[in-house]
């Protein structure tokens, strides 16, 4: 290959990697793209009371926490889930849940990301009767494998887990903001 036909190879390569890198930055992840604050409606407003799970018009809620697969550098998964059912006879319409993580719960997880729920950008319906019969949330975290920490630091750990887990339930005509207490959680460790 002559030097000509190699600085023109090289020219064409360049203009080929410039397009795909001005397309690629054009159709990616831009500062629009929701992130974990945003992508669940969380917002919860200042001096906002919380209602316990059985005060709730429209709907029950199955909550747990488990302990879930180790991992081989001393950590667990822990799961935090939530299940919201549709407890009257009427359609509800355009469901959002929005799930926050108590601040001590927060501290334990590695990842320190309060947020859970479904995208902020979707909603559901519960109609009685009708798949799907409620709609399920979950948050998956990883903490220290509470088997490989001292009795102290495996008590406080299993403490924080057990904190309560709030919930903004927002659907067509309503909104309700739920606290769920520690001893409406099933807790499965």
């Amino acid at each position: 290959m002559n030097a000509r036909t190699a600085v023109i190879a090289t020219l064409l390569v360049a203009v080929v990697c410039g397009v795909g890198w001005f397309y690629y930055s054009k159709h990616s992840a831009s500062p629009a793209t929701p992130t974990a604050t945003t992508a669940f409606d969380t917002e919860i407003p200042d001096g906002q009371t919380f209602i316990d799970p059985e005060s709730s018009k429209a709907f029950t809620f199955e909550t747990a926490v488990r302990l879930g697969d180790k991992t081989p550098g001393g950590f667990q998964a822990a799961i935090f889930e939530v299940l919201v059912k549709n407890k009257t006879d009427t359609p509800i319409k355009h469901l959002q849940v929005g799930g926050l993580l108590d601040p001590t719960t927060v501290d334990a997880i590695e990842a320190h990301v309060p947020f859970f729920g479904t995208a902020s950008d979707e909603e559901y319906n519960l109609i009685p009767g009708q798949i799907p019969y409620g709609i399920y949330v979950s948050r998956t975290a990883f903490v220290r494998d509470p088997d490989q920490l001292a009795e102290p630091e495996k008590q406080a750990l299993l403490t924080a887990l057990r904190a309560p887990i709030h919930l903004k339930v927002k659907w067509q005509g309503g909104i309700e903001y739920i606290r769920i207490p520690a001893n409406k959680i099933q807790y499965n460790f």
